[in-house]
C-alpha cells in the first residue's frame, strides 16, 4: 500500500501504486498465481484530466505487467464513488487496450508480399478481394462513445464532448426493460441483505430502510 506522507491518504492511481502494481504482478506470474489489482479507475473525484490520464495509465500498465483480473472500471474517488457515464468511457479504452495487446500480425497472409507485387505503387488496393477479407480484422470498432470524426462532421453531429455520448448512452440503456428478477429471488435477495445487515450491527428497520431506498432509486 502507498500512502502519500503530505496527506497521509492512500491514492490508489498514483504513479507509485502503479508501480507497486507491476511489481507484485511479476511476483505473481513467478510463481505461476493468478493476479488481480485495481486499476482503470481514479482518485479523481470527477470526471477531468486527472481521471483520464490515471485511468489510462494504470489500465496500460496493469495491461503491460500482465495482470489477470482488474476490477475499478467506471471507478472515481478512491472506488467509493461508481459513474456509469465514466464506465461507458472506460469500456472504449479497454477496447484499445486489448487492441495493442493483440499486437500486430506479421504472417504471410498480413504481409500479402505477392500481392503488393500484383497491384503495386499506383493500384487500387481497395478492390481486391484480400482486403476486403482483411481490413476488418486490424482495427477495433468496439466503440461507443470515442469520437474520430474530422472537425466539420463533429460540428455537424452537435459537437458533443466523449462524456456528452456516454450520458447518451447511458440515458438509451436506462429505458430498455431490464432483467427483473422475480418476486421468489427478490425476496431471498432481501432477507440476505437483512442478515448482513443485522450482522453488520444495523437494525432490521434499517435494512428496510435501504431496501426501500434502493426500489425508489
Amino acid at each position: 500500500m502507498y500512502i502519500q506522507y503530505e496527506t497521509m491518504y492512500t491514492p490508489m492511481e498514483a504513479m507509485e501504486s502503479n508501480m507497486i502494481t507491476a511489481g507484485y504482478a511479476y511476483y505473481g506470474k513467478y510463481y505461476a498465481l493468478p493476479v488481480h489489482t485495481y486499476a482503470a479507475m481514479s482518485d479523481a473525484k470527477v470526471i477531468d484530466y486527472q481521471a483520464g490520464s490515471e485511468t489510462a495509465r494504470s489500465g496500460l500498465i496493469a495491461m503491460l505487467a500482465g495482470v489477470d483480473n482488474v476490477s475499478g472500471p467506471g471507478g472515481l474517488n478512491v472506488i467509493a464513488e461508481m459513474s456509469a457515464e465514466k464506465l461507458v468511457m472506460d469500456a472504449d479504452y479497454i477496447g484499445t487496450l486489448k487492441r495493442f495487446h493483440k499486437g500486430i500480425r506479421f504472417d504471410d497472409d498480413a504481409l500479402a508480399t505477392e500481392l503488393m507485387l500484383k497491384v503495386g505503387s499506383g493500384g487500387n488496393y481497395l478492390t481486391e478481394k484480400h482486403t476486403l477479407t482483411n481490413y476488418k480484422t486490424e482495427q477495433c470498432y468496439d466503440n461507443i462513445v470515442m469520437n474520430y470524426q474530422e472537425r466539420a462532421a463533429w460540428k455537424r453531429s452537435g459537437e458533443k464532448s466523449i462524456f456528452d455520448n456516454a450520458r447518451d448512452y447511458v440515458e438509451s440503456i436506462s429505458q430498455k426493460d431490464g432483467c427483473v428478477l422475480d418476486k421468489e429471488k427478490t425476496g431471498r435477495l432481501e432477507k440476505a441483505f437483512i442478515e448482513i445487515c443485522l450482522e453488520a450491527g444495523l437494525t432490521r428497520e434499517k435494512g428496510e430502510e435501504l431496501i426501500e431506498t434502493y426500489r425508489n432509486a
